[in-house]
């Protein structure tokens, strides 16, 4: 249901000049897609949430960064 407003903001920030990344089975071609798969529309944005993930923690390796110490966070876990 989403869809066609999410495509609008696509287009308007593709037009700015801003890389979009698109995962999504149907339209998953071009130098900005990311993988995806086919599957039933309840579980579609879940998919491309992993998706994402995986790319943004990816780039942040190459980059030289360490996903899971961020420099400006402090994670801290607890067993009470």
């Amino acid at each position: 249901a989403t869809r066609p407003g999410l495509e609008a903001l696509a287009s308007e920030l593709v037009a700015r000049g801003t890389p979009v990344f698109i995962a999504d089975a149907a339209t998953s071609t071009g130098p900005h897609a990311l993988p995806s798969i086919e599957c039933a529309a309840e579980i579609g944005p879940i998919l491309a949430v992993q998706s994402a993930y995986r790319m943004i923690s990816s780039l942040s390796v190459r980059r030289g960064f360490d996903p899971d110490r961020p420099a400006s966070l402090s994670k801290i876990t607890e067993t009470l």
